[in-house]
């Protein structure tokens, strides 16, 4: 998943043009599952130390245990998947 770079804050200067794309993106995630009957458990991987600590802070997410190689992996499931998904529902 990634924004537009307008949006990036590293590449952005700190002022980004559109907000919230990827809390939107999870939601839309989340959503998917929850269409079919499961339970709207998403996984994500941190491709930066900043992300992972954003994905933890902003989203609730834990992180899951790792291969070797990979990069770190996060679940955002349960109640903050719930508090994402309902950020989008009136």
């Amino acid at each position: 998943m990634e924004a537009q770079p307008e949006s990036n804050p590293t590449l952005d200067g700190g002022t980004p043009k559109y907000r919230g794309i990827g809390r939107l993106l999870i939601a839309y995630g989340i959503k998917l599952p929850i269409d079919s009957g499961l339970t709207g458990d998403v996984v994500l991987e941190a491709k930066t130390t900043s992300l992972a600590k954003h994905y933890e802070e902003d989203f609730g997410a834990v992180l899951l245990p790792t291969f070797q190689s990979s990069a770190p992996r996060y679940l955002i499931a349960d109640e903050a998947a719930k508090r994402i998904f309902f950020t989008y529902l009136d």
